[in-house]
């Protein structure tokens, strides 16, 4: 286990070196969790224009790979929002979890363990998805 974590943080942050073209230092973000000695979260955080997207590797409770993105219209409110969780050690989803607004309601729709949940969610437009143990670089 400690092997595909280390290959895990590895080729993180061997990625997070790689920065696009239209995307300044400026616009990446990292952080590491630690508990004591032991590192519970490595995250990548992108800012762009209009969205914010973050790839997490996380070991709480079992070792995952989360990818979010939150897109903004020119509001700064959000649009739409899409994240995937993956198990690290097998490399199959976990669960995917979509929302976007469908008038005044935020509309949330889950896949995960076979099972297909959607909800309709009454809720002010300045919304944003909590996400345990993920930092959001809230402004």
């Amino acid at each position: 286990m400690k092997t595909i974590l280390t290959l895990l943080i590895l080729s993180f942050c061997i990625s997070a070196c790689e920065v696009a073209d239209r995307v300044t230092t400026n616009d990446k973000y990292y952080f590491v969790t630690l508990l004591g000695a032991d590192t519970l979260a490595v995250e990548e955080i992108l800012l762009t224009g209009d969205a914010i997207s973050s790839t997490v590797v996380l070991r709480s409770p079992r070792t995952t790979v989360q990818r979010a993105k939150l897109e903004f219209d020119e509001n700064g409110e959000m649009l739409n929002y899409t994240r995937e969780v993956i198990n690290a050690v097998t490399d199959s989803v976990i669960m995917q979890e979509d929302a976007s607004w469908a008038g005044d309601s935020l509309h949330v729709s889950r896949q995960s363990n076979g099972q297909n949940r959607s909800e309709n969610i009454s809720t002010e437009k300045s919304i944003v998805p909590f996400i345990d143990m993920v930092h959001w670089p809230f402004e």
